[in-house]
This record gives structure tokens, C-alpha cells and sequence, in this order.
């Protein structure tokens, strides 16, 4: 009997010595925020406080989304597992048999926090969390996540509404404080959970949605911006030859439409184009200020050497380019994102990894950096090696999907493969499986993507070799398994 008590105490000690060794992790999700940051190399961006985190952990170079939309892109991030077809719904994942990142934590003993955009449906997975999930849409004040409140910008969303729109402006600058806006009142909660769960292993995912449209910022951030300055598109078409799946005027500008003062037809004017570009740098300090103030309280609380925290944003983002704007392409522009991870102890701090890693592999990395085994059915290969040594040879390459139609409205879904040199872009008929389009961009030659190679018969090898990498599983499994094989070495 005593020797089965001196037992259950000492596995008490150890099951508590283990919760005290265990690292916090702080999950910051930034919407639409492409790699545009001053630690990126982008030095007309002003963000001090996410610059600042680079210089303590690892920026990922060559990071990818699996999807250029919110949804699949954030349910890849919290459940581990790939998007399977074009506007994969919560309710598919979020079974028992599926356990998502925040569920994982939250059965081995952390505290899970959600505060303002995590999933794109925002009472998504109400299993996974302790408190929460909270948005600021839940307050009447704000009719959605536009969250106008410039009295001017309310007048005319109801007349675009009224004349058959459905968006206000596409950016106001109201003389306001922070906690206005909802992004402010999120980093409000944030800072009064960190105080209530300071002294217990925590997982807090930390939602904001600027620099999403519309560009709603306060003036002292667009003040900090001379728009004369701003660095204008490298390049206004289309890329040459691109395919009829590559682009459709459907998938670059469906989504500005709906904003008032937007033409009908047509691109937007140089000048606008200007304020657009203006708007977005003013949402990115906006946001940049609220990770700056979240962080901030992780420090003065004494957490900071015991919390991981992540910076990832959910897609990239078109401002211009291409005469296009947002996301919704399998081009390098909107699959591309800023990635940073610093975890005390595991990271090399201020370095940069040009190793190829997705937003499917942020789950089994936070795993492993918590000291927490990886789920069997999580898809993402933990990128942890590359924090200790970020010049490692890393994935062969990375893949991303988005669905598509051509002017006829032939449905195809895409399969995209990003190689050290290459993107190739596979369009598919969903249902027979006919190949209907390719697209192929050199990397060696043409980072803007600027011209399509997949109909010139001297590059036929490389379009068998990379369209045969899609094949096997849309690539990811060869890919995942050479690496697994390499580091068993």
C-alpha cells in the first residue's frame, strides 16, 4: 500500500514537473496579409512589433498556403490535413474521429483560448476551447467583420445597398483609438486572457482580420505613409499566355465588386490604385501595433521564455497586380505567406529559412515544440529541424489547389506545384479528370510569373516530371515520405 502511494506521488511529481517544462504556444492569424513586412525586406512597411518577433525566431522565405481562401486555408492550419476539394465545410473535419490542433492541445492539459478570426466560420469546433471562441461581431455595434464606423462610410453602404450593392467604401480613416475597431477589442481580450491563464500551460489562437477590405484603419496610421512614395505593381497584365483557368475575371475581382465606388467593368484607376496600396500598409501597422501590444503583455507577465508564439498569415494577397486584386488564384502571389516562428530554446534567432514549408505542417510543428506526439491522421511534416538549423535541406516542393472556370464555364479544379525553380499549375475537369489547361512559370527567370512556358515543346520533360509529382496523391505524399525517409537516416 505505501509503495503503491510513494508511486502515484512520484508520478504526480513527474506529470507536474512535466506541465511546468511545457510551453505555452501563441498563435497569431493575420488575414490577408501577403509577405509585405518590413522583416521581408519590404522597407516602406512600417511594422516594428512583427519585425521585432523575426529577429527573436526564424522567418520562413519560402512558405505556402494550401488554398488562397480563408476557409480551407485556416481549416488546413487547425485540423493538420490537406483541403480535398474546392470549399471544404467545417462540418466535414470537425467529427470525433478527427481531432483538431486546438482539441490536441486541449486533451493533453492546456487551457485553449479563441479570440477573433481563427476559423472562417467563427463558432467553429466549440469542443476545442476553454474560452471562446470570441469575435467582436457578436456585438451589435459591428453588422459583420467590415466594421465600418466612420458615420460617412455607414451613409454610403446603405446607398450602394440601396442601389443594389453590398459593401460600404473600400477604406475610411476615421481619427479614432485602436480598440474601435475589432481588431482592437480582440488584442483587449487577448490581454485579459493572458492575465487569467498565466499560471496554467495555455494554447491561445489570436485572430486579426486587417489587412482584409476593406482598408478600415485609424488616421495616425495612414499618417504614417507618404502615398506618393508607395512602391506601385511591377506588372499590370496578366501573365502572357496564362490559361483560361489561370485568371478569370470571376476569381481576381468578384470580390472587389461588391465594394461601393468600385467601376462595374474595368480596372481601377492609377490613383485609386494608390489609396488602395495606402490603405492596405495602414491595416498592416494597424495590426502589426495589436501583435506589438498582445506581445507586450506576454512579456511583462513573465511568459515570453515559456510561450512559442507564431505569426502566419492565411493567404497571400493582390494589390494591383496583374491589374488584379485579392486573392483566389494558385499563383505565386496569393499562395505565398509570411510565416515566423520564435520558440525560446529551439530557434535561431533573426534568421531566415528558405526551406519549403505549408500552412498543413504549423500543426505537427507546435506539437513537437510542446513536447506532444503528432496525431497519426495530421498530414503536415514538422518543420522543428529547421529552427535549429534553418539552411537544411528541406521539402522537395509544395502544393496548393483552387478551383476554377474558363469564359465557356467549364468547371476545373487546379493543382499547383512549387519547386525550387518552377510553378506548375495542372487544371483538371472535376469530374472526368480530363487535363482542360497547364500553366508553367520559371522561377530561375521570371519571379513575377509573368509569362506561361506549358505550351513549348522544350519544356515538355519538365511538365511530365512535375504533372507525374501531382499525381501521386496531388505530390504531397512522395514528397512527405522522401523527407521521413531522409531523416531516418
Amino acid at each position: 500500500m505505501k509503495l503503491k502511494i510513494v508511486i502515484s506521488l512520484l508520478s504526480l511529481l513527474v506529470a507536474t514537473f512535466a506541465s511546468a517544462e511545457r510551453k505555452n504556444v501563441l498563435l497569431i492569424c493575420i488575414d490577408d496579409l501577403r509577405p509585405q513586412l518590413g522583416c521581408y525586406g519590404h522597407e516602406e512597411v512600417i511594422s516594428p512589433n512583427i519585425d521585432r518577433l523575426a529577429s527573436q525566431g526564424v522567418r520562413f522565405d519560402a512558405a505556402y498556403t494550401q488554398q488562397a481562401v480563408c476557409g480551407p486555408s485556416r481549416l488546413t492550419l487547425m485540423t493538420g490535413v490537406r483541403p480535398l476539394g474546392p470549399w471544404e465545410l467545417p462540418a466535414k473535419f470537425l467529427k470525433d474521429e478527427w481531432i483538431t490542433l486546438p482539441r490536441y492541445f486541449r486533451k493533453n492539459g492546456y487551457t485553449t483560448v479563441s479570440v477573433g478570426k481563427i476559423y472562417h466560420q467563427y463558432n467553429d469546433d466549440p469542443q476545442a476551447w476553454d474560452l471562446g471562441p470570441w469575435n467582436p461581431w457578436k456585438d451589435k455595434k459591428f453588422e459583420s467583420w467590415q466594421a465600418y464606423v466612420d458615420p460617412e462610410s455607414l451613409r454610403i453602404k446603405a446607398q450602394h445597398r440601396r442601389e443594389g450593392g453590398k459593401n460600404g467604401p473600400l477604406f475610411e480613416s476615421p481619427d479614432i483609438d485602436d480598440s474601435a475597431y475589432p481588431d482592437g477589442m480582440a488584442a483587449d481580450l487577448a490581454i485579459k486572457h493572458l492575465r487569467a491563464v498565466k499560471d496554467q500551460p495555455f494554447f491561445m489562437a489570436v485572430g486579426f482580420v486587417k489587412p482584409h477590405l476593406p482598408f478600415n484603419a485609424p488616421k495616425k496610421y495612414w499618417d504614417l505613409y507618404d502615398p506618393a512614395t508607395l512602391p506601385m505593381p511591377k506588372r499590370k497584365e496578366l501573365p502572357d499566355n496564362i490559361s483560361g483557368f489561370g485568371a478569370t475575371p470571376l476569381l481576381v475581382w468578384n470580390e472587389m465588386r461588391q465594394y461601393a465606388g468600385v467601376p462595374e467593368t474595368g480596372p481601377v484607376s492609377k490613383a485609386l490604385t494608390r489609396q488602395l496600396i495606402h490603405g492596405y500598409l495602414a491595416c498592416i501597422s494597424q495590426t502589426d501595433a495589436q501583435v506589438g501590444r498582445v506581445i507586450a503583455e506576454l512579456e511583462r507577465l513573465g511568459l515570453r521564455d515559456k510561450t512559442t508564439v507564431v505569426i502566419w498569415g492565411d493567404h497571400g494577397f493582390k494589390l494591383g497586380d496583374y491589374g488584379a486584386w485579392v486573392k483566389h488564384t494558385n499563383l505565386e502571389l496569393d499562395t505565398r505567406i509570411p510565416l515566423i516562428v520564435s520558440s525560446p530554446g529551439r530557434t535561431a534567432p533573426g534568421r531566415g529559412s528558405d526551406g519549403f514549408v505549408e500552412t498543413v505542417d504549423v500543426a505537427s510543428t507546435l506539437a513537437e515544440l510542446s513536447g506532444l506526439e503528432i496525431p497519426v491522421h495530421w498530414e503536415g511534416s514538422s518543420f522543428v529541424p529547421l529552427l535549429d538549423q534553418p539552411d537544411l535541406e528541406w521539402k522537395r516542393a509544395v502544393f496548393s489547389r483552387y478551383h476554377s472556370k474558363d469564359s465557356q464555364g467549364q468547371d476545373a479544379e487546379g493543382s499547383a506545384i512549387r519547386t525550387r525553380d518552377w510553378r506548375y499549375i495542372e487544371w483538371r475537369n472535376r469530374k472526368s479528370g480530363k487535363v482542360l489547361g497547364r500553366d508553367l512559370f520559371d522561377h530561375r527567370k521570371d519571379e513575377l510569373e509573368s509569362f506561361n512556358l506549358a505550351g513549348d515543346p522544350r519544356y515538355g520533360d519538365i511538365v511530365d516530371e512535375l504533372s507525374a509529382l501531382l499525381a501521386d496523391g496531388n505530390g504531397w505524399r512522395s514528397v512527405r515520405n522522401a523527407l521521413e525517409a531522409e531523416m531516418a537516416k
